[in-house]
């Protein structure tokens, strides 16, 4: 079998904070746990979400210079290759909505498992923010930015802060996702709380979580358990090398 080439934009070794570079140098180094023959070319980009059509609205000049990269560039570049990856059917629809005719294989996101933080990180992370003992969190982990939708969090956390006097907002996500995000399969599994877009949904969502202890623990331990069957890196690796070997 011939070497896998990930063909990836401004992706410098050892010079990565997170994003697409961290998965694509994560994901090598699990194929190459399996035994195959890794190469990391810093060419072009990995759809990665990239491609959302969300990113291609409007008249801003990002998203124009967007559109025509796409058109003249990217495009053609993924017309050219061999089979093309999508993080989940939903990415895959975008694609073939974007004309890409080339055959997509949906695969996920890997994760490294971390072990849950101790009884005394949990107080000194509290202690370290001026959140009590007993207060809940309502957790946001992502990048700011529109596609987001921080807005709805914040007046969501905003309504929900009437019934619980003690809640709090660390914006550093939960487990809710709203419609149109790339978490569908994880819903259907049971792993979170699907809701439609905006902060009224996203707080009706949240309340029973809040309110049911027992379902925040089940939704807990469901959600690691599909992080785990889902997005093991070597499992992943295993899938594309599979993909790979199609070609």
């Amino acid at each position: 079998m011939s070497p896998i080439r990930h063909i990836v934009y401004e992706c410098l070794p050892g010079a990565y904070a997170g994003g697409v570079q961290k998965m694509v140098f994560e994901l090598a180094s699990a194929q190459r746990r399996t035994g195959a023959d890794v190469e990391v070319w810093t060419v072009f980009f990995h759809p990665h979400g990239a491609l959302d059509p969300v990113l291609f609205a409007g008249w801003s000049l990002k998203s124009l210079k967007k559109r025509l990269y796409h058109r003249f560039i990217g495009r053609p570049d993924l017309h050219a290759a061999t089979g093309v990856f999508a993080l989940t059917p939903l990415e895959a629809e975008q694609l073939t909505e974007l004309g890409v005719s080339r055959h997509v294989h949906v695969i996920p996101n890997g994760i490294a498992p971390v072990a849950g933080a101790s009884a005394d990180a949990v107080r000194a992370f509290r202690a370290a923010h001026g959140i009590e003992p007993s207060a809940r969190v309502l957790l946001f982990v992502g990048r700011i930015m529109p596609k987001k939708r921080l807005e709805d969090i914040i007046v969501a956390f905003a309504m929900l802060r009437v019934d619980f006097p003690d809640l709090v907002l660390a914006i550093a996500g939960n487990v809710v996702a709203t419609r149109g995000c790339y978490m569908r399969a994880a819903a259907e599994a049971g792993a979170l709380i699907e809701c439609e877009q905006g902060a009224a949904p996203v707080a009706d969502a949240l309340r029973p979580i809040l309110e049911d202890a027992a379902l925040a623990a089940r939704l807990r331990e469901r959600a690691r358990a599909y992080a785990a069957s889902e997005h093991d890196w070597n499992q992943i690796a295993a899938r594309m090398r599979e993909a790979y070997a199609l070609r």
